[in-house]
C-alpha cells in the first residue's frame, strides 16, 4: 500500500524526495476520512467557484467588447477596467465628456477632497487614475505632474470618443505615444 502510494504521488510530483515528504506529512497529520456528506458539500462549493470564474471571465470579455464600442480612445489610453470605472463613476460617457480635466484627475476621490478642504490641507492628485500603470510606476515627487498630464489626455479621449461619430482608437493610440514620451522625459532625472 505504502509502495503504491509512493507511485502514484511519484507520478503527480515526479520527485521521490518531495513524495517521501508528503508520505511523512501524512502519517503526522492529524486530519481524517473525510466523510461523504463533507465531500458532496466540498464538490458543491468547487462548482459554485468554478461558475462564478467563468462567469467572471465572460463579464470581462463583455465589459472589453462595450468599452472598445463606447469608448475606444479612452479604453486605448489607460486600459479597460479604469476606462469602464471612469465612465461608471460619471454616471455616462456624456457626464464624463463634460467634466473638465481637473475633475477627470481627481474622480473617485471625492471624499479625500472634502475631507482636505474641510481641514484645509493639501488635496488629492489623483483618484481613480492612479491606477493606471503611467502614475503607478512614476516617481514620487513626478506624479502630480504625470496626473495632470494623464488627466488632460483622457479629457481629450473622452470628449472623442463622445463626440466623435466614427469609432476608433486611432487618436487614443496618439495621445498614448504623447504621453509615454512625457513618461519617459519625466523619469529621466
Amino acid at each position: 500500500s505504502k509502495k503504491k502510494k509512493l507511485g502514484e504521488l511519484k507520478m503527480l510530483v515526479l520527485s521521490e524526495t518531495i513524495c517521501r515528504a508528503i508520505i511523512k506529512g501524512i502519517k503526522n497529520s492529524i486530519g481524517f476520512e473525510i466523510s461523504i456528506t463533507d465531500l458532496r458539500i466540498i464538490e458543491k462549493i468547487s462548482e459554485s467557484v468554478i461558475l462564478m470564474a467563468e462567469f467572471r471571465d465572460k463579464l470581462i470579455l463583455y465589459m472589453h467588447k462595450k468599452i472598445q464600442l463606447i469608448s475606444p480612445n479612452l479604453m486605448e489610453l489607460v486600459g479597460e477596467k479604469i476606462a469602464a470605472h471612469m465612465i461608471s463613476k460619471a454616471g455616462s460617457l456624456k457626464n464624463l465628456a463634460r467634466y473638465p480635466a481637473s475633475t477627470v484627475q481627481i474622480l473617485g476621490s471625492e471624499k479625500a477632497l472634502f475631507r482636505s478642504l474641510k481641514a484645509k490641507a493639501k488635496t488629492p492628485k489623483f483618484g481613480i487614475l492612479f491606477n493606471s500603470s503611467f502614475i503607478s510606476k512614476t516617481k514620487f515627487s513626478n506624479r502630480g505632474k504625470i496626473s495632470r498630464f494623464l488627466a488632460n489626455k483622457c479629457s481629450l479621449a473622452i470628449r472623442i470618443d463622445y463626440f466623435s461619430p466614427v469609432c476608433t482608437s486611432f487618436y487614443g493610440k496618439k495621445l498614448k505615444k504623447q504621453l509615454e514620451k512625457k513618461f519617459k522625459d519625466l523619469n529621466k532625472y
